[in-house]
């Protein structure tokens, strides 16, 4: 896959026209989305290009609630948090582990006097 220079200023701004969240999941899942219009121009080709995400996320099984095509095209702050985290789940959290990141925050977390008891540990 070729690198790929994205920019980003406004997550919830930037989401809409779906090229953004389309490209961030060929890089995350190291596959391909499938054609997609690259410069829409028209509301219909930002929900064509949000529907080709949301579908390939269901195809990946990656669980949405409640976000649909419509949210983020309107750039729901509070539905595009909720699927970055959704994300970040699916890709880094999942793949490191959950002890993994646990392990990581607690040490993080212990200069500034903070003990985590460890009762999450398996």
């Amino acid at each position: 896959m070729s690198e790929r220079q994205l920019s980003i200023t406004d997550l919830c701004e930037d989401i809409k026209p779906g090229v953004l969240p389309i490209e961030l999941l060929e890089i995350l899942s190291k596959s391909t989305c499938g054609r997609y219009v690259k410069a829409p121009k028209t509301t219909f080709q930002r929900l064509e290009n949000l529907n080709l995400f949301l579908e390939q996320l269901k195809i990946k099984s990656i669980k949405l609630v409640n976000i649909g095509a419509e949210d983020l095209a309107g750039g729901s702050r509070k539905l595009v948090l909720g699927l970055t985290w959704t994300l970040i789940l699916a890709f880094e959290v999942n793949k490191a582990g959950i002890n993994d990141l646990l392990e990581w925050v607690q040490e993080k977390v212990k200069s500034y006097g903070i003990v985590l008891d460890g009762g999450w540990q398996k």
